[in-house]
């Protein structure tokens, strides 16, 4: 409040005189930024600037404190945690002669934290309706999603609309649709990936209508207790109730066939509702349940796998059928037990009712069985669990399977059986709390006759014990202004964080706060004072929350401060400054460094005295760091001057005292004269003493320069005095004695070698020079290389004779120049450059050229060496498993090439070593060892490839088939084949296909062995057979709707795949061939019972292999096995037993099949 009423007071004095100046603000900002105010995901630099010419930046930040402005001298960095959004306001001015023109608010936002994972409004599924899916909307975000495809940054946004699936509908004919999502922030922060798979829950083309069926009982008068059995499709439940003496039992969920207790009259109420709709379809049968004595039927209705044996014990005549109806005069008579057998891997549905024959009449009373056989196998489940192991919380479970059997779980580990728990819907998986471990889940699916599917078992993993709190350390950098935050605790753990810049501790922790990671760098822009708490808590791998640790927090500042101020009077230096002071000072006259927490501490005033015959310049700076570490900028550089020098003479060089000389123009120099010092001075060229110089001497500038002649001897004697006229010092005097000797020494000469010689051993070489007191010097060069001026550098002295050699191995050409140089310096260069060979080298090994590639060759191989000027070979030849000698120059010389033959039908390795000997007599050091192997022996005929054969998937309904063919390679040789009669063969180098169709002819396939020396093994032949002629149907032997008498066996008719296959009746439907289907081995035996009549419905489907889940061919058979003898014929137009006189019309009738008479 006081800032801005600051403000307004001087936008009131001052509005006339700055009008102008106003005007031209409101049409452009004079303040520039470098980043715009805004939202961003990353940190920012931030850089402000200005054209306003005499004005100053000034800026500050409105949180977390409402500081002063602080002038602008560096860019900020704007910058936020891992997985925190922070928003900062920066408040800056434009100040001209301390008042302020200008201002401005900028609000920046740094969001590095990643939105969450969208949820659609439907959770993923199976659902029997079309859905709309929506997203809730958040501030400052957009949805990208598709369906049926990958998102990408170019997918639809959503909108508000929804996303339509239409699994009930299914326009497309599509029944799974998968919706990928992800948000976006308007930093550019992108949450992960979502992934939500829907499921229709029934196919459009497997959509079934509503049914109920009752099987059992029937309606008629029984003598025998009844079984009820129901089958439906289309059904999410069904239900039944039993009325008998006009008492009606509630509702019972029908789960199974059920022994119905009830006698007298019964009423059976069979209630099923729709899946699709949800309606409710009744049926209802009613029937009589009478004890009738008259015969013994031993029987019981029910479920079985094994053959069923019926027996019966009467006085009277006992006829039966397996229609569902009374039993006629003209059905079987019972005679002997009725065994009705099961179909294999298949169910059945059989009713068997017999009735009493008492003198012709069928009594009232029957026996009406009813039995389920049921043969098949169920085949195992699968346990599903939707989330990530370990648990950290109770999960659903889904158990599939066969929908024909029933399924038993356990969770105990222990084996199901019927007495487990039988699984019917999805079930929730408690986990014990504060505890890890493993959870064992077995399933196993058990048919009603006691068969049983393979078990399955699924381990899941819990984990529901919380880690412990993590540790929170926050180490603050020297200079205050930032800090690394570490956040310790289990390993992999997700770590969560809050953080406050107030005074206010930070909220508690969770899956809702900001992702962080367990190091963090914490800084605050130039400018800025806060202090920061945070605390944390970590979720592991299971989802099992922490504790929240401990609150810490650190004082971070990041303002300047003052510069100290520097005072010197009389030598005495004082500094003030706030905090700790630290300064850097040279005695030099140098700009010491800038000082930091290394330089000095000022404690008290320094004093400075000067060093003694010196002038001594003192600089100084100063720093100040306040109790946050927070650094001022630097003080002014202050420097100031003492002076306790004498007149000293400067370092002298290019004359010495009692030095011999032999320059052109000699020359006396002086090092760092100062400014305000003389150096006067006398001298003879006789070799007498000068006198002393006095103020009336010559003055040397920076040098004194001496005359010489050629070839003369001049003998100088000086004297020299430093003094500072204007101070009248004069300090020592300094005497100096020096020869010019400008006469050249005698030309040196060398001994020892002969000149260009060719040597191969050390060389002593000799020196001889023209005077004791000279000095010869040599310079040496290898390989021909100039030597360097033996007077230079790189030359050496001679003090003894010079030994010189190369090392073993080398080869060298030395070249020695040499010159000589008396004590004035003078040189003489003898004008001859020396030179010899030293040569110590081995020649190199014989290198062979022209022959064969390879080692192995079944060809002639050329030897053939290459020969090097002044250089012979010597060799040595072994054949077989002899081991050539080592050559020595009395082996056989290499003259000219030769050939290495080889023997035929065998296989002939030779042995070769060799050296090179020079014109010296240095012999090669490692003989080469070469092996050739000529192998004119052919390679062994190969196997026969190894042919797979698969059926072509596409082209299955034309018999297409897929042949893989392989041989087994060897090192030693390889396989060339070709595919027909007359092509080029090709080298095989992996397995590769051929397909072939009905219509082609077999594939002949030749092929031999090459060796490594290119030996051939005689051409072999294979032949890959034509595919037959895929069969137009999977079973030709058995026609749809057919009517037979007898057993059928089913064979399949396809060489190709494996049949699946399910087999029912007309009252018991088979359902759809899946994967889970049983499999049509070699033979089928299908039949029905003597005096039965059963119409059998085969569905098949062909699958390339046991592997394949979708199979690609399908057919269905219906066709009936009629054992049932026709009623006898009806006779008419005579009487049995009577006798007639004239001739009679005899017609005979029959409601089915043909009429023999004789």
């Amino acid at each position: 409040m006081k800032h801005n009423k600051f403000v307004r007071a001087i936008c009131i004095s001052l509005f006339f005189s700055f009008v102008p100046l106003f005007a031209s603000y409101a049409e452009t900002e004079p303040l520039t930024v470098s980043v715009s105010a805004g939202y961003y995901g990353s940190d920012q630099h931030v850089y402000l600037s200005t054209d306003a010419e005499e004005s100053e930046i000034y800026y500050s930040f409105v949180q977390p404190k409402n500081l002063e402005p602080i002038k602008y001298v560096v860019p900020f960095t704007l910058s936020a945690l891992p997985g925190e959004t922070r928003t900062y306001t920066v408040h800056a001015e434009l100040r001209n002669s301390g008042e302020t023109v200008f201002q401005k608010d900028y609000i920046y936002t740094i969001d590095k934290e990643k939105p969450a994972v969208p949820q659609p409004s439907f959770h993923e599924g199976t659902y029997a309706e079309d859905l709309s899916i929506s997203f809730p909307s958040v501030k400052n975000q957009e949805i990208l999603y598709s369906l049926n495809s990958p998102v990408s940054d170019s997918s639809p946004r959503w909108a508000d609309s929804p996303v339509k699936i239409p699994l009930l509908s299914q326009p497309d004919g599509i029944s799974e649709y998968t919706l990928w999502a992800y948000a976006k922030d308007a930093a550019g922060n992108t949450s992960p990936l979502g992934k939500w798979v829907y499921k229709s829950a029934q196919k459009k083309e497997d959509a079934v209508p509503a049914v109920v069926d009752i099987l059992s009982p029937a309606q008629g008068t029984f003598a025998n207790p009844q079984m009820l059995a129901v089958t439906g499709s289309g059904l999410s439940w069904i239900r039944y109730s039993i009325a008998s003496g006009g008492a009606a039992s509630a509702e019972t969920e029908y789960t199974g066939p059920v022994e119905i207790p009830a006698s007298g009259d019964v009423t059976v109420t069979v209630t099923g509702k729709s899946l699709s709709d949800g309606s409710l379809i009744t049926k209802e049968i009613s029937y009589k349940n009478l004890a009738v004595p008259d015969a013994a039927v031993k029987a019981k209705n029910g479920i079985y796998s094994e053959p069923v044996t019926v027996s019966a014990v009467t006085e009277f005549p006992l006829i039966y059928c397996f229609d569902d109806r009374t039993p006629l005069p003209f059905d079987g008579r019972y005679k002997e037990p009725v065994v009705i057998k099961p179909l294999n891997e298949g169910l059945r549905y059989v009713t068997l009712r017999f009735a009493v024959q008492k003198d012709g009449i069928i009594s009232s009373g029957e026996y009406r069985y009813f039995f389920i056989l049921d043969d098949r196998t169920p085949p195992p489940p699968s346990i599903n669990l939707k989330k990530n192991l370990p648990l950290a919380a109770p999960a659903e479970i889904t158990i599939s399977g066969s929908p024909f059997f029933p399924i038993y779980y356990t969770l105990d580990g222990t084996t199901p059986d019927k007495t487990a728990k039988e699984y019917r819907e999805p079930f929730v998986l408690d986990v014990p709390k504060n505890a890890e471990g493993f959870i064992t889940v077995r399933a196993k699916a058990i048919s009603d006759t006691g068969k049983e599917s393979e078990q399955v078992t699924n381990l899941i993993s819990f984990d529901t014990k919380p880690p412990e709190a993590p540790g929170v350390i926050i180490n603050k950098n020297p200079e205050g202004s930032s800090a690394a935050i570490s956040i310790s605790g289990e390993p992999g753990a997700s770590v969560y964080y809050t953080v406050s810049y107030t005074e206010s501790p930070p909220q508690q922790p969770g899956i809702a706060s900001s992702v962080g990671k367990n190091n963090m760098s914490l800084s605050i822009p130039f400018g800025m004072d806060t202090s920061v708490r945070i605390k944390a808590c970590l979720q592991d791998s299971a989802g099992n929350l922490s504790e929240a640790s401990e609150s810490e927090s650190v004082i971070l500042s990041n303002r300047p401060q003052p510069p100290p101020e520097i005072e010197y009077f009389s030598g005495i230096v004082r500094i003030k400054g706030e905090g700790t002071v630290y300064y850097s000072l040279s005695d030099t006259g140098q700009t010491p460094a800038v000082p930091d927490a290394g330089s000095e501490v000022y404690q008290h005033p320094l004093f400075l005295s000067g060093k003694k015959n010196q002038i001594t310049r003192y600089v100084i700076r100063a720093v100040s760091v306040n109790e946050y570490g927070t650094r001022s900028s630097v003080s002014g550089t202050y420097a100031f001057t003492i002076d306790l020098r004498e007149p000293v003479l400067p370092q002298m060089r290019g004359l010495a005292d009692g030095g011999i000389f032999n320059s052109v123009n000699p020359e006396l120099k002086f090092d760092n004269i100062l400014s305000d010092l003389s150096i006067l001075y006398t001298y003879t060229k006789d070799g007498s003493i000068p006198k002393d110089p006095d103020i009336e001497s010559p003055s040397a500038a920076q040098s004194i320069k001496f005359a010489s002649a050629e070839g003369e001897e001049i003998y100088y004697q000086v004297k020299l005095m430093p003094a500072f006229l204007n101070e009248k010092k004069f300090g020592p005097v300094t005497s100096l004695t020096f020869i010019i000797d400008r006469r050249p020494p005698v030309m040196p000469a060398l001994r020892g070698f002969e000149q260009n010689g060719y040597l191969n051993r050390s060389v002593t070489v000799t020196a001889v020079k023209g005077a004791e007191s000279d000095n010869v010097y040599l310079s040496l060069s290898y390989n021909e290389k100039t030597p360097p001026d033996p007077a230079g550098p790189e030359g050496m002295v001679y003090t003894r004779p010079l030994l010189v050699d190369v090392p073993d191995k080398t080869e060298s050409m030395i070249r020695i120049r040499i010159v000589a140089r008396d004590r004035a310096g003078n040189l003489t260069y003898n004008p001859t450059e020396y030179g010899f060979v030293l040569d110590r080298l081995p020649p190199p090994e014989p290198e062979l050229v022209s022959i064969n590639e390879t080692a192995v060759s079944n060809e002639p191989i050329l030897i053939d060496f290459t020969i090097s000027r002044d250089v012979s070979i010597y060799y040595e030849l072994a054949k077989d498993m002899k081991i050539p000698a080592i050559p020595t120059a009395k082996s056989t010389k290499f003259t000219e090439p030769f050939y290495l033959t080889g023997e035929e039908g065998k296989e002939t390795t030779y042995h070769l070593s060799a050296i090179a000997q020079d014109r010296a007599g240095n012999i090669s050091s490692n003989p080469p060892h070469y092996t050739y192997t000529i192998d004119r022996k052919p390679p062994e005929i190969p196997s026969p490839p190894q042919v797979i054969a698969v059926m072509e998937k596409g082209d299955a309904g034309k018999g297409s088939m897929s042949y893989t063919i392989a041989w087994s390679l060897s090192q030693e040789t390889s396989i060339f084949y070709s595919l027909n009669e007359s092509g080029d063969f090709r080298k095989y180098a992996s397995p590769f296909e051929i397909t072939l169709t009905p219509a082609q002819k077999d594939s002949l396939i030749r092929y031999f062995a090459e060796d490594k020396a290119g030996n051939r093994s005689t051409v072999q032949f294979h032949v890959a057979p034509a595919p037959q002629v895929m069969p137009e149907k999977l079973l030709a032997a058995i026609s749809d709707k057919g009517v037979y008498n007898k057993p059928l066996v089913i064979k399949s008719e396809t060489p190709y795949g494996i049949i699946r296959y399910e087999l029912g009746t007309q009252r018991t439907p088979p359902g759809k061939v899946t994967k889970f289907s049983p499999v049509l081995k070699e033979t089928l035996s299908i039949d029905s019972l003597p005096g039965e009549t059963v119409t059998f419905i085969l569905n098949m489907k062909q699958y390339r292999d046991g592997n394949d889940e979708e199979g690609f061919k399908e057919e269905r058979r219906t066709f009936t096995i009629d054992r049932t003898p026709p009623a006898p014929p009806i006779v008419t137009g005579i009487t049995d037993g009577a006798f007639y006189q004239e001739d009679r019309t005899v017609r005979l009738s029959s409601e089915e099949g043909f009429i023999y008479y004789s």
